[in-house]
């Protein structure tokens, strides 16, 4: 009887394959993994970069116009903690157009410098102390570096969500939770209509057109005070 030392060594064709298809698998995956990261890398820089132009500061003079921020250091109150304080109420159109417009201006700042927000909710959207404005806080966490080939779908994204924070505004609760129609408050029909059509998955007008639309341009003009006092009780 042979030893199995003495026998010649069996040629296993199927499992050499199978290393060799997994060693491929691993090394491709290893790829992979270094595409990723240098993406994610690349995508994290950039963004650090454009929000260190963008965002606003006291030392910076030049950035007083800017509705981009990125800590809550100079904000007064998120939005949410209006709705939470006053209750699930309407905002009058005065202030509902101010917010969208210093909203929508931030969104411009961002998309011009290819910079997709991609959380705009209302606990993003902030009153600032040093005046009577609304900025959005902007992380490195969600903003990221527009896609080339995507640009109309990344802008969209980002307006549409500002639609939902607009129908908020309108309404005092989230779309898809009620019936405006059945709301004892008098609500902008002029106002629910451009909110719909920005969340509209076919929306491709660029964020000026929010900026520019009658329902945000004539109610911003009113002489009535901008903001309501957050400290009165």
């Amino acid at each position: 009887m042979k030893r199995i030392s003495d026998c010649n060594e069996v040629s296993t064709p199927g499992k050499q394959y199978i290393l060799t298809s997994n060693m491929s698998n691993r090394e491709s995956l290893d790829e992979s993994l270094i595409m990723d990261y240098d993406q994610v890398s690349e995508n994290y820089n950039f963004v650090t970069k454009a929000l260190s132009r963008l965002k606003r500061s006291s030392k910076n003079e030049n950035m007083k116009t800017s509705y981009v921020i990125t800590s809550t250091m100079n904000a007064e109150k998120s939005l949410t903690g209006i709705f939470e304080e006053y209750g699930n109420f309407p905002l009058p159109d005065w202030m509902t157009a101010a917010i969208i417009r210093d909203v929508s201006n931030a969104l411009i700042q961002l998309h011009s410098n290819q910079i997709v927000h991609g959380a705009v909710t209302i606990d993003k959207v902030f009153k600032m102390k040093d005046d009577f404005s609304f900025c959005i806080l902007t992380s490195r966490s969600h903003a990221r570096k527009m896609n080339a080939h995507k640009l109309m779908e990344s802008r969209a994204e980002d307006i549409s969500q500002l639609g939902n924070v607009l129908f908020r505004c309108l309404t005092g609760y989230e779309f898809g939770s009620g019936n405006p129609a059945g709301s004892p408050f008098t609500i902008s029909s002029d106002g629910i209509i451009l909110a719909e059509k920005m969340m509209a998955r076919k929306f491709s007008e660029p964020v000026q057109f929010i900026v520019n639309h009658p329902f945000i341009a004539d109610n911003t003009k009113t002489s009535t005070a901008r903001f309501l006092n957050l400290n009165s009780h």
